[in-house]
């Protein structure tokens, strides 16, 4: 898409995900993240779907804008 990652992730392969969190809970932060704990999250998700009823609803819509833009 035209974006470079970040130095440290330019090995990962076209598409791969990446971002940055503030971590605002001083317990979590020393705990969790400093001990090494924690060491990331997973996205999991299905993103192609089309909610098939939001498409019908733009199609009626658009066609109810032709229709009254014809008068």
């Amino acid at each position: 898409m035209g974006i470079e990652p970040p130095k440290a992730f330019s090995d990962l392969p076209y598409g791969t995900w990446y971002a940055t969190y503030h971590i605002s809970n001083k317990d979590v932060w020393d705990n969790f993240i400093k001990t090494g704990m924690f060491k990331g999250v997973s996205v999991e998700g299905v993103f192609d779907l089309i909610d098939e009823k939001s498409e019908l609803e733009k199609n009626i819509l658009e066609t109810i804008n032709e229709i009254l833009n014809e008068q």
